[in-house]
């Protein structure tokens, strides 16, 4: 077993390059801290291997630096004995959404995961809160989740001892529709912020209730530290939480609709709703800068977020492995070093971007 993506239509070069999270974060880190080497083609067409002895610095720079520095096209993983875990889905009425906030706030166990799952679907009008919950032994409902169960009015459950590969596919994205996003960012994991962060979310959706085919899904998961300190067992990375101190909380919000006549003003919403929750965990002293490569909103700047050290390192390494610009201005997609802003205490509003975006204005 490798560690490895929580929904089956997840890949594996993203997956990794963006840091990746796994089942096993709280004992392994994230995915891109189980690597061992990686075949890399680089900008002249050399084909490098690149580990903890040969290629060192971009080792590191791998771990988080997107497709900056060439094209991976194998990665060696660290592998361990595992056969079956405890696993599922327990859902409620949003209702229970208080009761669910502090059974999360105390779910911290190296062996545990969880994913608390707010779903808005109009085609059923249902507002449904789902915890996601793993395991990573074949013990059922392990102490640590009594909090959990102690919650009542559990509409479906599907929680048993199976393998992985079938929690997985329970996984994949079952609100796939023609037209989505997600955008995402990291703040402290405390009660009051997160509630917050709900009520800002379910505000921002309420105009859009009737949106045909429309899922307004908020995805909330624990970054323990003890997911940094397996980070730091297994050597640097560029993500940059070695600069948080205590446990955090990410925020995904993930959006599906059916019209494309809906494209501008969902996403406006979505990019409003983050700018509003970043601006409540601000003033209360609650933010993180860490954004979330693999759950990133296209107008969001997430090397910046990494601190200006993991920003300083990765120009170092472009300029050394790519010193042609080949990965910063002729390979399309992702987060490109040679524009991040990585200015410091500078706030872009994502909404401000995404409007000039929209009308074709560039961002000085």
């Amino acid at each position: 077993m490798v560690a490895g993506g929580r929904d089956s239509n997840v890949g594996v070069g993203g997956l990794i390059l963006g840091g990746g999270c796994s089942w096993f974060a709280s004992k392994m880190g994230f995915v891109a801290d189980s690597v061992l080497n990686v075949e890399l083609v680089t900008a002249d067409g050399s084909i490098i291997n690149v580990n903890a002895n040969e290629h060192s610095d971009l080792f590191v720079g791998l771990k988080g630096g997107g497709n900056n520095f060439g094209i991976a096209t194998r990665f060696d993983l660290k592998a361990f004995e595992f056969e079956k875990m405890w696993g599922g889905l327990k859902t409620y009425s949003n209702e229970t959404t208080d009761a669910q906030i502090q059974a999360f706030i105390a779910n911290i166990d190296t062996h545990a995961s969880l994913i608390n799952y707010y779903m808005y679907d109009q085609r059923s009008g249902t507002h449904t809160v789902t915890n996601v919950m793993h395991y990573n032994f074949p013990v059922a409902n392990a102490p640590i989740y009594d909090e959990i169960n102690a919650i009542p009015g559990v509409l479906a459950d599907t929680t048993r001892t199976v393998k992985l590969s079938k929690l997985t596919e329970e996984l994949s994205s079952e609100t796939q529709r023609s037209r989505n996003f997600f955008v995402t960012l990291t703040f402290a994991n405390d009660a009051a912020m997160y509630r917050k962060a709900i009520d800002i979310s379910n505000s921002q959706l309420k105009p859009f209730l009737n949106i045909d085919g429309l899922v307004w899904s908020v995805l909330v998961q624990p970054i323990p530290a003890t997911v940094r300190e397996a980070s730091q067992r297994s050597g640097p990375n560029l993500l940059g939480l070695d600069r948080a101190h205590g446990n955090l909380a990410m925020y995904l919000l993930y959006a599906a609709w059916s019209d494309p006549a809906d494209d501008e003003r969902m996403i406006a919403a979505g990019y409003s709703a983050i700018d509003e929750i970043k601006s409540e965990s601000v003033r209360t002293g609650k933010d993180s800068p860490f954004i979330y490569m693999d759950y990133a909103g296209e107008h969001q700047d997430v090397l910046r977020g990494y601190g200006e050290a993991s920003v300083q390192k990765m120009k170092e390494l472009s300029a050394k492995y790519d010193p042609s610009g080949v990965f910063q201005t002729l390979v399309s997609g992702g987060w490109k070093i040679g524009s991040t802003t990585a200015s410091r205490g500078s706030f872009v509003r994502t909404d401000q971007l995404l409007l000039q975006w929209l009308h074709g204005w560039s961002w000085p």
